[in-house]
């Protein structure tokens, strides 16, 4: 449900409901989650993906380097740098969006377009097009029915798409990919999108998360979960390797971290007033 340009959806659960809300102001994006309890009290919850970020992604890393030198490269090539001064070449490529930031912005939109397409093929049957996306994003799409085509030869019955999850006992929602059956056994599907082609170690996490939280609303516990890795040369699947136990050490962590700025925080904000 979309209202004055917030994406509002809820999903009522056994403990009371889950609600979601996104919505963009000029630049800024929000994106909350929040459960109301039974007894009408409304709390916040942290996202999946916002306590999973803490983790180290050396891929990513690499990946941000890359296109920070090919971009410089490139430009100093075509003699757009040649009246730039050294301390200037990073504001410039910034300003110019050939920065790793702005690469990083079209990815994520091409992930969206990719999943976009899988959640309408599962909603109402149209069959993803390659032809309808831009240039980037076809290699993508092409592979993302090729993932689609190979699921339904293995028997892949959709039982929901996009679903509402959340943790009361360690405060955390999200939402899944997909919910469905392989070979009549019950799967949380998560999809991601890279230009390898790769399920990455950490991307192993999110899933099992998920399926906890969601068996946790009253859903059947699942066989196991799937990480499906789209790039533009082909796409790997792969059972997740985690347990329930290593994303709630992820999540303590995240935790802990949090308290620990807020502790550093009023120690600065101490030794301040002491100075003054």
């Amino acid at each position: 449900m979309t209202d004055n340009g917030h994406i509002l959806l809820h999903r009522d659960v056994p403990f009371g409901r889950i609600e979601f809300e996104h919505h963009t102001t000029g630049a800024r994006e929000y994106r909350a989650y929040h459960l109301r309890d039974l007894d009408g009290r409304r709390r916040r919850m942290v996202s999946v993906t916002s306590f999973l970020g803490i983790l180290h992604k050396q891929a990513l890393l690499r990946w941000y380097e890359e296109t920070g030198m090919r971009n410089a490269i490139a430009a100093e090539r075509a003699g757009t740098l040649a009246d730039i001064g050294l301390d200037q070449v990073v504001d410039y490529l910034r300003k110019n969006e050939m920065g790793a930031e702005h690469a990083a912005k079209i990815a994520a939109h091409r992930g969206t377009s990719v999943h976009a397409a899988l959640e309408t093929y599962f909603r109402d049957g149209t069959v993803p097009n390659p032809a309808r996306y831009p240039p980037d994003a076809r290699p993508y799409i092409r592979h993302a029915v090729r993932w689609l085509l190979d699921a339904e030869r293995r028997g892949l019955e959709v039982e929901d798409v996009e679903r509402l999850v959340a943790h009361p006992g360690y405060d955390y929602a999200g939402r899944m990919d997909l919910r469905a059956r392989l070979g009549g056994l019950p799967y949380v599907i998560d999809w991601k999108t890279n230009r390898h082609g790769r399920v990455w170690d950490e991307q192993h996490l999110q899933p099992i998360a998920y399926a906890v939280a969601d068996e946790k609303c009253g859903a059947e516990p699942v066989h196991g979960c799937l990480i499906v890795a789209i790039g533009p040369n082909g796409y790997e699947e792969m059972r997740s390797c985690a347990e329930p136990a290593d994303f709630q050490a992820i999540l303590d962590v995240y935790r802990r971290l949090g308290k620990l700025r807020n502790a550093v925080k009023a120690e600065r904000d101490r030794l301040e007033a002491v100075a003054a």
